[in-house]
């Protein structure tokens, strides 16, 4: 009762009053910390299959490379950067 009316009295005076409850807690600590370096869930559908997305990535790196040769004045291929899949101009 004594450190209740301690606290109410520095209360009243305006004094910084700690929580009541300020005690360490290791374990919570550690419990976030773990938490934090857990490995996140990667999302494991996707519309494109591997080779796709290979396929997609290769297609802008020749993109990149285009627009290097082109700022450096060289020829460049007409299907550089470009991917058919075939379903529009085949016959």
């Amino acid at each position: 009762m004594e450190a209740y009316e301690r606290r109410m009295n520095a209360l009243r005076q305006g004094e910084f009053i700690p929580p009541a409850d300020d005690a360490y807690d290791p374990q919570a600590d550690l419990k976030a910390i773990s938490g934090a370096h857990k490995k996140k869930t990667a999302e494991q559908e996707t519309y494109l299959s591997k080779e796709r997305l290979q396929e997609l990535r290769r297609v802008q790196q020749e993109r990149v490379e285009a627009g290097k040769m082109k700022l450096l004045g060289m020829d460049i291929k007409q299907n550089m950067g470009v991917r058919m899949d075939g379903t529009m101009f085949d016959d």
